[in-house]
């Protein structure tokens, strides 16, 4: 009797394959047992970005064979004539999203063997056409794909989306658009009245690698890149899908000898640096950066670096006082969230050492950018979101 085989095991023995195939100048691949069409069947939806600027896709093997294995179990409950009629649809995402390859589960026999035999082929043929996506049209539609897989899985289904998440056309062009840094709730009020999200009610969404980009793509920095995930699992669950989000860094270099995808320009941070008598502005989408709405950090480990240079530039300089003065985008009228923020800051101070005497914490409601007063804008509205840091001396 023949045992189960992981897909993490078979994608191991298919990537030493192609290994060998380089060392020696030849192929040796085992061509995939079921015939690939591309005729959409209910179940698994793999959506494989592998395309210039993202890294090389890493599978996340586990979680993709856990799906798996229920999967089967489903094929063994929803036969037709003997036959299942669950698969998975492995697509391609680049400029056109398409359908590369259906891997259907050929069961057709009620012999125990037989059918695990055909649950390993099942397995093997998926990690083979998996491996052999390559992109084929310029640029990238993250939403496209969604769109795409939602649509070939049907109610139930389970989509896995690997892949930087940086979509390059339109509606959500991050190319030709300032969205690096922008809070999802913002992105999502502007992407509405433009185009419907994806139908992903009664789907399941695994995004794996997003916010992980490869050269000639500039690498996005931690609080851009929080932001970046935060964003696609909101608009899955505004879609109506259940999201898991797996914390898998990719720091491969892409494939090569792929159609061009647009690098999109990503905002420098700024450096957070303390003097007397200076202000010192913590953008949102720099190194102290918030979760959207909340007073939580995007990266507290990012914000105990930065902040630690002002407990150390306290420590040396005895007379220096500090005011912190916190703003928001110009939405909604929950000007609480400006105080609170700026006295997040001042705990994490506190926390590190610093004198909490020497720190106010103090609120501003909406940000000056373009005035205090103006009404929403996506540009100025990311300088309006932001704690202000004022060291007084003497």
């Amino acid at each position: 009797m023949r045992t189960r085989t992981t897909l993490a095991s078979v994608i191991f023995a298919a990537l030493s394959l192609a290994a060998a195939a380089t060392l020696t100048g030849c192929v040796f691949t085992d061509p995939p047992v079921t015939t690939c069409s591309t005729a959409a069947v209910p179940g698994i939806a793999v959506i494989v970005g592998n395309r210039a600027n993202s890294p090389a896709p890493a599978i996340p093997t586990a979680e993709l064979d856990s799906r798996l294995d229920g999967l089967i179990r489903l094929s063994r409950s929803s036969k037709v004539d003997g036959q299942a009629v669950v698969g998975v649809d492995v697509i391609r995402l680049d400029g056109e999203p398409a359908i590369t390859c259906v891997v259907k589960l050929d069961v057709n026999t009620n012999n125990h063997e037989a059918d695990v035999d055909a649950e390993n082929r099942f397995r093997s043929d998926i990690a083979n056409r998996v491996h052999e996506v390559q992109a084929q049209k310029p640029e990238a539609d993250v939403l496209g794909a969604l769109s795409l897989a939602a649509k070939s899985i049907g109610n139930g289904g389970t989509i896995f989306l690997i892949d930087s998440g940086l979509q390059t056309v339109n509606p959500l062009n991050f190319a030709a658009t300032k969205l690096i840094g922008q809070e999802p709730d913002q992105i999502l009020d502007l992407l509405r009245p433009i185009a419907p999200l994806p139908d992903l009610t009664g789907r399941t969404v695994v995004f794996a690698g997003i916010g992980y980009t490869a050269p000639p793509q500039e690498r996005l920095h931690e609080g851009q890149q929080q932001l970046l995930v935060r964003l696609w699992q909101a608009l899955a669950e505004q879609a109506g899908a259940k999201v898991v989000v797996l914390p898998q860094p990719n720091t491969d270099p892409a494939a090569t000898g792929l159609p061009k995808v647009t690098p999109v320009a990503v905002p420098d941070p700024g450096n957070v640096s303390f003097a007397c008598n200076s202000q010192t502005v913590l953008r949102n989408d720099g190194k102290v950066g918030f979760v959207p709405n909340r007073t939580d950090f995007l990266d507290e480990v990012s914000a105990r670096n930065a902040l630690g240079e002002l407990v150390r530039f306290l420590a040396s300089n005895p007379d220096a006082r500090v005011v912190l003065t916190g703003n928001i985008a110009h939405y909604g009228t929950d000007f609480s969230l400006a105080t609170r923020r700026a006295a997040a800051v001042k705990d994490l101070l506190v926390q590190l050492g610093a004198p909490a005497g020497r720190i106010t914490a103090v609120g501003d409601g909406w940000g000056p950018y373009p005035s205090k007063t103006a009404g929403p804008d996506p540009v100025s509205d990311q300088q309006n979101r932001r704690v202000v840091v004022e060291v007084k001396c003497g």
